[in-house]
């Protein structure tokens, strides 16, 4: 199995957890596991007993985000050579979210998700089964992605709901329904759908 997740030990949180018990689970059942996730800096949420968790020899394969070192690297100059109540700090913030928000979609790991669709790491082989876990949502269609090109079965866990959660409703209208595109063909490529909770199931269906 090829499990895609966003954040992975030594980042924490619930969703990492919940990816980590999957795992150390299914193990000693006789899965095979293989993880691709990107390589975010661990900063608030840092958990290293996940960690001890897993076994020693588990695949993992970190790839970093392919902007992410510039965007740090830019916003760090910018703030220790600008004031950052100033105007021309201000108006770079303003241009940085412009640009950003289109590439965003579904969430700020989507570059991340482009990305591997096109080049994953030829180390990580022809799985039986590819499972993505979200959100981040970007993991979803790279798993869906990477399931037509391998043609293998896919399995989509929504921790949370996608664009059924109230937030998505505050979002502009193209978002809105780019998103449900998104959400909806990836659903359509998936042999299984994991939710939380029955009250899911029955909106999803």
């Amino acid at each position: 199995m090829l499990v895609i997740a966003g954040e992975f030990p030594p980042v924490g949180g619930g969703g990492v957890i919940r990816v980590v018990k999957l795992i150390k689970y299914l193990i000693p059942l006789g899965w095979q596991v293989t993880v691709l996730c990107s390589e975010e800096p661990p900063l608030e949420h840092t958990d290293d007993t996940l960690l001890e968790e897993l076994p020693e020899d588990l695949r993992v394969f970190r790839v970093a985000h392919p902007m992410g070192r510039y965007a740090r690297g830019l916003t760090s100059a910018a703030k220790t050579r600008m004031d950052r109540r100033s105007r021309p700090f201000r108006l770079l913030r303003r241009i940085r979210s412009v640009l950003r928000t289109p590439m965003a979609i579904p969430d700020r790991w989507a570059p991340w998700a482009l990305f591997l669709a096109f080049r994953p790491p030829p180390g990580i082989g022809r799985p039986d089964v590819i499972l993505s876990s979200g959100p981040p949502n970007s993991a979803h269609l790279l798993g869906a992605r990477l399931s037509r090109r391998m043609n293998v079965s896919f399995v989509m866990d929504l921790r949370d709901e996608w664009t059924l959660r109230p937030s998505h409703l505050a979002g502009p209208r193209w978002r809105r329904w780019l998103e449900r595109r998104l959400e909806s063909r990836s659903i359509a490529s998936a042999s299984r759908v994991v939710v939380v909770s029955a009250a899911s199931v029955e909106r999803y269906a």
